[in-house]
């Protein structure tokens, strides 16, 4: 069912209480949508969460459960949505720490997340469907994650309609891998910001 945003918006419980709810905190959602909303005021927003902490690329290959259950929700939130005035209008990718382990996980990283965005794009049936991903922290293994960064960052020369969010240069950590809450809810503005540099040239 669809619920009022807040944080987390990866809840596994009620939205109701919160009961059963996991330890998912603040991510970049919440604050993506309200710097769109703010911009776009008669637009209704719809967020459809699909991420899973500490998963590494391979299991959001097209058939491992993480990409069937993001394809479920979106064409759930297609039918559920306001006939004919309902379209998914972009995805945000904020991944990549469990596949910056080892120099051959690397090396894949990249033709595995442009298969990935091929394959969002065939199956949500929107071929120009906006990707937008974002850097890594760095704290740990530092020259590891700075070479898939340089993968993360170089995603517009992988596919058009791409982008990637550099937060290098604020991020603040609450330990040596998740961002604290300031850096993802810039995260979100940035996510936002580039966004609607798509819907401009549109």
């Amino acid at each position: 069912d669809w619920f009022l945003a807040r944080h987390p918006l990866h809840l596994v419980g009620s939205p109701t209480d919160f009961s059963g709810a996991d330890n998912a905190g603040v991510g970049p959602g919440l604050a993506f949508a309200e710097t769109l909303a703010a911009v776009q005021p008669k637009t209704r927003i719809a967020l459809i969460p699909c991420a899973v902490g500490g998963s590494n690329i391979t299991q959001w290959r097209k058939g491992r459960r993480n990409y069937n259950e993001t394809i479920r929700r979106a064409k759930l939130a297609l039918e559920q949505g306001p006939k004919g005035k309902t379209r998914i209008a972009g995805a945000l990718w904020l991944q990549g720490e469990s596949d910056s382990t080892t120099a051959e996980k690397i090396q894949a990283y990249r033709d595995r997340l442009a298969q990935l965005i091929d394959d969002l794009r065939a199956d949500t049936g929107v071929p120009d469907l906006p990707f937008i991903a974002c850097t890594i922290g760095e704290r740990k293994s530092p020259e590891l994650r700075a070479k898939l960064n340089a993968i993360l960052l170089d995603v517009p020369k992988l596919r058009p309609q791409t982008a990637c969010v550099d937060g290098r240069s604020f991020a603040g950590y609450v330990d040596s891998v998740h961002f604290n809450t300031a850096t993802q809810k810039e995260h979100g503005r940035r996510f936002a910001a580039e966004y609607l540099t798509f819907i401009k040239k549109r």
